[in-house]
């Protein structure tokens, strides 16, 4: 929940004190998720690197047949 999104209901101070709980848990599950992005991101590059360094080894290696 981002402050623009947040109302406070009128007369309600709990409002006050759960507000920051809420952006803090909104913002841990938000870098959470970034990070999850990036370990995929990554396992698919290391994916894709492994399998372009082997089509060079095969290239690199001569053929013994």
């Amino acid at each position: 929940m981002s402050f623009e999104q947040w109302t406070p209901g009128q007369g309600d101070p709990a409002a006050f004190e759960r507000f920051p709980k809420q952006i803090n848990d909104d913002l841990a599950s938000t870098i959470a998720k970034g990070f999850a992005q990036l370990e995929e991101h990554l396992d698919a590059t290391e994916a894709r690197l492994t399998a372009r360094l082997a089509e060079i080894d095969g290239w690199l290696t001569p053929d013994n047949s």
